[in-house]
């Protein structure tokens, strides 16, 4: 007699808390005695080879299938691509919110753009374009977690965070410059180069700075009024207590760590949760030529491979199991702006990262290296110097900034979402509401004119008109749904008025100057006047005296006087 029947003949509880079912112990008893009678009879089968070759085959499909899926994540969405064009001067970085709906842009025209993918239109235009402080290039910028905050860095002391509609939410502390103790100074003392958020934690994120510190900031700690960062790393020079600007910085994947660039060429590492102390838990000194800044250092998902750039024109991959050496080194990698960055494709199969040229010396490139051994795999061109690439997982699309001010996007057939959205919207057609005035085959509307029209002459078009009365306009005005916007050399209708219909500044002439200036032309050609009475005139006998006599001279001179 097992305890539980004892317990019970007895009249005590056999359990504590709540009680089961009966019904759902009755079948996972029937479940249970099911799968032993079928491992009973399993074993009792004879082997069948053909079976267990048909197993082998089906698993090594399943494989087959899943390393297709890795590669078309990893495969260059290379089939077209469009440019969003906005800035004026360099484009330095960008952002997707984790949704993918949302871009943010940031350039050397001191603003930062927001472009919508679903609302935007075939134009691919930003609905929002923000200068956070005035005559500063924007650094960095990243989308929250949530997609609702953003980090805009300028090249100021002081981060902006911002909404996604771009409405300002504050500004982190400015430090005092005069106060040496790093650790007593709330902010930071000069130009910030990089801003992160933390991949787990939605209210930490990380900035670095040319003070030579990167803090970690607190967003609940900053709204109530503790505006100070949480923690600061000072990275020291090598043997001397002499700063060193840090020029990069980001966060591992999983948060784990903090990987630091600096002026110097050396690369630094932390752990997150550590003390944050000015000792990094590894260091390489020499990792880029001495005396040249790291633009960029990516750790990959792994959390033992690193890939580093740096303006001496390498990109360098290495193993933080040994620093000593790195794992692959690529030269030429031309590079004149500090935000260039190398990337990985979504499952690591390639590192990316771009060139840079001279204005109107060629074309720069985009290179594709193999993630193991850092060599070259394939090189794409672009119109203008590469500065920064993005690979959004979610989208399947790569995102180029270019020196030029264009923000160029290549797809594939497995693209989805993004700038895809926009594109396949096509450019608006306009109905009959829509034309107000109609000149010379092209209608006048918020679409653009000819430059040179013909007939030069307007026909008024009311909105009331049905599409009958518009086709029975005479010769060229016949009006048709089906015209194209003239991209090229056109101006829009208060363009062509004000330059056609100008204002008459005639009365605001020197008459003296207006007939003067004819003088000449009218000596040399005689033509209305003078030919007229050329047989008839005299000659002109012109007075050799302004006053008849010296009296009348004097009386002339009196009177200038009382003037």
């Amino acid at each position: 007699m097992d305890e539980e029947a004892m317990m019970a003949a007895m009249g005590l509880p056999t359990s504590f808390g709540k009680k089961a079912a009966k019904k759902e112990i009755q079948k996972k008893q029937i479940h249970s005695t099911k799968i032993e009678k079928r491992k009973v009879e399993e074993s009792n089968l004879p082997t069948m080879e053909p079976n267990s070759v048909e197993k082998e085959e089906k698993d090594e499909e399943v494989n087959e299938s899943d390393l297709e899926d890795d590669n078309r994540v990893d495969e260059l969405p290379l089939m077209s691509f469009d440019n969003l064009e906005g800035h004026e001067k360099p484009v330095t970085c960008f952002s997707v919110d984790p949704a993918g709906s949302r871009l943010v842009t940031g350039g050397r025209d001191n603003s930062f753009k927001l472009w919508d993918f679903h609302s935007m239109g075939a134009s691919l235009k930003p609905f929002k374009s923000v200068e956070p402080a005035e005559g500063n290039p924007i650094r960095d910028v990243q989308f929250s977690l949530g997609g609702d905050l953003m980090l805009i860095a300028p090249s100021t002391h002081q981060l902006h965070v911002y909404k996604r509609d771009g409405e300002e939410l504050f500004q982190c502390i400015k430090g005092d410059m005069y106060v040496r103790d790093y650790r007593k100074v709330q902010g930071h003392t000069s130009q910030l180069t990089s801003s992160r958020w933390h991949p787990n934690d939605k209210n930490l994120f990380m900035t670095s700075s040319l003070d030579s510190t990167i803090r970690i900031w607190d967003l609940n700690a900053i709204q109530n009024n503790k505006k100070g960062s949480i923690h600061c790393m000072f990275v020291r020079f090598s043997g001397t207590v002499g700063k060193t600007p840090v020029t990069s910085a980001s966060y591992s994947n999983d948060g784990r760590y903090i990987i630091a660039g600096d002026s110097t060429g050396g690369i630094r590492i932390w752990k997150s949760l550590g003390s944050y102390s000015g000792v990094a838990e590894k260091t390489i000194k020499d990792a880029h030529s001495n005396g040249v800044p790291v633009t960029s250092v990516q750790m990959a998902l792994n959390g033992l491979h690193i890939t580093s750039r740096s303006m001496d024109d390498t990109v360098k991959l290495w193993d933080i199991r040994n620093l000593k050496e790195p794992v692959g080194v690529a030269n030429d990698m031309t590079c004149f702006h500090e935000e260039a960055n190398t990337i990985y494709s979504p499952n690591e199969r390639y590192i990316l990262a771009g060139t840079a040229v001279r204005k109107d010396q060629g074309p720069a490139k985009i290179v594709v290296f193999d993630r193991h051994t850092l060599n070259r795999v394939r090189e794409i061109q672009v119109p203008s110097s590469c500065i920064r690439l993005m690979w959004p997982t979610k989208l399947n699309q790569l995102f180029a900034g270019l020196g030029n001010g264009q923000v160029r996007v290549f797809i594939s057939e497995f693209s989805h979402g993004g700038i895809t959205i926009p594109l396949s919207k096509g450019r608006k057609k306009l109905a009959v509401d829509d034309y107000d005035m109609y000149m010379g085959g092209v209608v006048a509307s918020g679409y653009l004119l000819d430059p040179e029209p013909e007939p030069d002459e307007f026909v008024v078009i009311k909105k009331s008109w049905t599409g009958d009365r518009l086709a029975k306009q005479p010769g060229n005005f016949i009006l048709t749904l089906n015209f194209h916007r003239i991209l090229s050399g056109g101006m829009n209708v208060t363009e062509h008025l004000m330059k056609t219909m100008t204002k008459n500044t005639t009365r605001q002439e020197d008459p003296r100057e207006a007939i003067l200036k004819y003088a000449e032309k009218a000596k040399n050609d005689p033509y209305w006047i003078a030919p007229a009475y050329k047989k008839t005139q005299d000659k002109p006998v012109l007075a050799e005296k302004v006053y008849e006599d010296e009296a009348e001279y004097v009386r002339d001179q009196k009177k200038r006087r009382r003037q």
